[in-house]
């Protein structure tokens, strides 16, 4: 508890960090999510979670929260607090294996981890960012059609993702430079923008920004 309180008040006391346009983001999806129909809800949640840098956290940094992570959030209350979307939900074996490999992951890190808040914190942020997604897949994607909007947007963000990701790897320019500037990791992401590594015969920069994150969905 003494802990709980700890946190909350470095929160307070801390000053405005993070990015306002990462705000702005999550904000103006988050909207979205809310407003669109629910066969398109989660198309915001899917291009948040591919085009914008997870390195980018809105403020106060110390939240650890991410614009996708926001948006993930907001979908699910809205997924839980209806009933037409609750109706459509049956729980079937692969939730029971994410809860599982979820408590498991948990109960692993509380006894490898000496202080129970780092454990519970670390697991937290594994929470937001892929049990999150995955129960709003859960409850909204019921049928076909709503498969193929997921599949769409996915496909739809990544080719331009991946142009740029070509021009990245081939010149070191990254158009969200401006963005990752107000990154906590940014004098890391500094170095990843200038290093090189031996790729089908050649010498080529390293992703960064998006283009990492996607490299690992």
């Amino acid at each position: 508890m003494f802990h709980c309180f700890s946190l909350i008040a470095q929160v307070v006391a801390a000053p405005p960090s993070g990015s306002p346009v990462t705000l702005a983001v999550a904000v103006f999806a988050a909207v979205l999510a809310l407003a669109l129909p629910v066969r398109y809800a989660i198309v915001p949640l899917a291009v948040s979670m591919c085009a914008y840098p997870s390195e980018l956290l809105i403020p106060p940094a110390q939240l650890q929260m991410t614009a996708a992570r926001v948006v993930g959030l907001v979908l699910l209350l809205r997924c839980l607090s209806t009933a037409s979307i609750r109706s459509h939900f049956k729980w079937n074996w692969a939730d029971t294996a994410a809860s599982a490999y979820f408590l498991l992951l948990m109960a692993a890190q509380c006894y490898t981890t000496t202080p129970i808040g780092n454990a519970i914190n670390n697991r937290m942020g594994f929470f937001l960012s892929a049990l999150v997604p995955y129960w709003c897949v859960r409850f909204l994607v019921t049928d076909r059609p709503r498969f193929y909007v997921v599949l769409k947007t996915f496909l739809w963000t990544a080719l331009p993702l991946a142009l740029l990701g070509v021009v990245q790897m081939m010149t070191s320019l990254d158009p969200y430079t401006d963005l990752l500037r107000d990154s906590e990791h940014w004098q890391q992401v500094q170095k990843m923008m200038y290093m090189q590594r031996l790729f089908l015969g050649g010498s080529f920069f390293r992703a960064t920004g998006p283009f990492e994150q996607c490299i690992m969905y």
